[in-house]
C-alpha cells in the first residue's frame, strides 16, 4: 500500500490503513459474492525523542524513516466497514476524517470513539451511531 494514501498524522497522533484479509464475518471469502475485503485502522501516538521506556513498543510502536518513535494506542486497531478497493483520494479523506474525530474527543484517544470509528464505510463517518 502506498504510505501517502494510507497514513494520515498530525499533532502527535497517527491513523494508518491496515489491510489484513479480514471481511464481514471474520476473515475475507472471495467465494461469498455478499463479503468485501475491509480495512482496518490503526492508531498511535508520537512518543518523546528521549523517552527510553521499553514500554512504548509494547503496542506495536515503530520508528519511522525520519526517526520519529510512534506507539500504538492500546485498543487502538479496529476493523471498518471500508473495502480494501476504496480509491487511494478516498482512503486519505477518510482518514483524515477518523483522525479529526479522534483527536477532538475529550482526553483522546479513547477506546469509545475509536470503536465508534469501526463503523466508517466507504460512505463516510454518518454511518456511525452515536455513543
Amino acid at each position: 500500500m502506498d504510505e501517502e494514501y494510507n497514513v494520515y498524522e498530525k499533532n502527535g497522533l497517527r491513523v494508518e490503513w491496515v489491510e489484513l484479509g479480514e471481511g464481514y464475518d471474520g476473515d475475507y471469502d472471495e467465494n461469498d459474492p455478499e463479503d468485501e475485503e475491509l480495512l482496518r485502522f490503526d492508531v498511535y501516538v508520537r512518543i518523546h525523542p528521549d523517552d527510553d521506556n521499553p514500554e512504548w513498543e509494547y503496542h506495536g510502536g515503530f520508528i519511522a524513516d525520519d526517526g520519529t518513535k510512534w506507539s500504538g494506542v492500546k485498543d487502538g486497531s479496529y476493523c471498518t466497514r471500508v473495502p480494501a478497493s476504496t480509491s487511494e483520494e478516498h482512503r486519505l479523506e477518510l482518514l483524515e476524517r477518523i483522525h479529526i474525530e479522534i483527536e477532538n474527543s475529550p482526553e483522546h484517544p479513547r477506546k469509545v470513539d475509536m470503536q465508534r470509528m469501526s463503523w466508517v464505510s466507504a460512505e463516510g463517518l454518518d454511518t456511525a451511531p452515536a455513543v
